[in-house]
């Protein structure tokens, strides 16, 4: 028998609902809509809670925080199991996962909750409170699914879904976690002094600044003085980093990581008058340091190189800086060498082209990079009590010319090779105008030649 028209219609429907069903786009029991998220933010939130079978974190507003701050991440406590002041970036991270309203994607199953990391041995429970009611969102987050997404299943619905949730990394409940990482937290403009005493023979030495008269901050100053300037920009780029640090984990006080013997103290003053201390651990490592800051008695452990700067000596804070503009502004470069000059100009978009010799075929984009570096080099040593002569500066090797679209021009020569305090090699270089001779490694010249073809 043939089937009929009315027959194929029905059949044809019928699988299309069981593609539908299969692929879980119906939410059981009402009508195909999916549950829906409400959108919260951080100032309408009282309490976080999270937890699994053995363990529960609680976050909530600490008393003086603002609803800005609050919104932002900022200002928030753990209160339990520990009460300590929680990091700004981990509550961000999880506030940002509800700030617009989040629709479940798609229908996956119901009940078999270990399938997708539900049960209560492998489930986070989420949970937001506006009030002492209930929760105004309360899931349990599982593992990840397809296309970025986690298995979710609201509390009281046996029904498990795919969410676009942040993932469960976004909820561990460890309090070391959620404890903020940031040991010192002040904006590096903030800073107007700051003294570093080294244990061990270090340089002692005190930075300070005064605000200008339009309030910004001033140009730093050696106390005592020096007979040379002070490299400004970097020391603004230490104090903002420092502010900033963050810490790879926070330990217990009890770890000691040689704190009660510490290598350097770093005293910053504010603006306003209150002081911040970080104390450095002598038990140091190229893959560890340890500090402490005054708000507390944790332990940071963070990345050494990182606090390079505050074993700094005195002579490491003298301006070494050889040249300084903004690409934009340069029209052409060049380089002589062994009686031969090279020419690039820079045209429209960034792009250089060749002037001299026609022929040259050089590297564009090294001359991109090369451009980059000489419009904020820097030298690495000042090399004390050699002339020019003996640094081969009478008649350079080399001279590395910046020609800029206002008429002026900036000349770098580069005399002999030589080899720098810490046993590295270098050049001697100077820059017409200025009196010192400084040492720049050779890795950095090379490249500049090598841009021109010289390498």
């Amino acid at each position: 028998m043939k089937p009929t028209q009315k027959t194929l219609a029905l059949a044809a429907l019928a699988a299309l609902l069981l593609v539908a069903l299969a692929v879980g786009r119906l939410a059981p029991g009402d009508g195909g809509t999916l549950p829906r998220l409400p959108a919260v933010t951080g100032d309408q939130l009282q309490r976080i809670e999270l937890s699994n079978a053995i363990d529960k974190l609680v976050l909530e507003p600490a008393p003086d925080a603002t609803p800005e701050a609050l919104a932002e991440g900022r200002g928030w406590r753990l209160t339990a199991p520990v009460q300590a002041p929680a990091d700004a970036r981990m509550v961000r991270g999880l506030l940002d996962a509800f700030d617009a309203p989040v629709t479940m994607d798609v229908r996956i199953d119901q009940g078999n909750e270990s399938d997708y990391g539900l049960d209560a041995g492998k489930g986070i429970v989420v949970e937001l409170w506006q009030d002492g009611g209930d929760p105004v969102i309360s899931l349990t987050v599982g593992g990840p699914a397809p296309g970025g997404s986690n298995f979710v299943r609201p509390s009281g619905d046996e029904t498990v879904y795919r969410a676009q949730v942040g993932g469960a990394e976004r909820y561990p409940v460890q309090p070391g976690q959620w404890r903020d990482r940031v040991p010192l937290g002040f904006a590096g403009d903030d800073v107007v002094e700051l003294t570093v005493h080294a244990e061990g023979g270090g340089d002692d030495w005190t930075i300070r600044r005064e605000p200008g008269a339009d309030g910004t901050p001033g140009q730093w100053t050696l106390d005592p003085p020096a007979p040379w300037l002070v490299d400004d920009a970097m020391l603004d780029v230490v104090v903002e980093r420092l502010g900033a640090l963050r810490a790879e984990e926070v330990l217990d006080a009890s770890v000691g990581g040689g704190l009660d013997a510490p290598a350097a103290v770093a005293t910053f003053t504010l603006a306003d008058g209150s002081r911040r201390t970080l104390t450095v651990g002598s038990r140091l490592s190229r893959q560890a340091a340890f500090v402490r800051s005054d708000t507390g008695d944790a332990v940071y452990r963070v990345v050494p190189d990182a606090l390079a700067p505050l074993f700094a000596g005195r002579d490491d804070l003298r301006d070494k800086t050889l040249m300084g503009f903004d690409v934009q502004d340069i029209d052409a470069l060049g380089l002589d060498e062994a009686g031969a000059s090279w020419r690039v100009r820079q045209v429209s978009g960034g792009s250089w082209q060749v002037v001299q010799p026609a022929n040259a075929a050089l590297d564009v984009g090294a001359l991109a990079l090369v451009a980059r570096a000489l419009s904020q080099l820097r030298g690495d040593f000042v090399a004390e009590g050699v002339d020019a002569s003996a640094a081969g500066l009478g008649q350079p090797a080399s001279v590395v010319r910046v020609f800029l679209v206002d008429g002026s021009e900036l000349v770098l020569s580069i005399g002999a090779a030589t080899t720098d305090p810490r046993g590295q090699p270098s050049y001697f270089v100077r820059v017409q105008g200025q009196r010192e001779i400084l040492l720049l490694r050779a890795s950095t010249v090379q490249r500049i030649r090598a841009a021109f073809g010289r390498g």
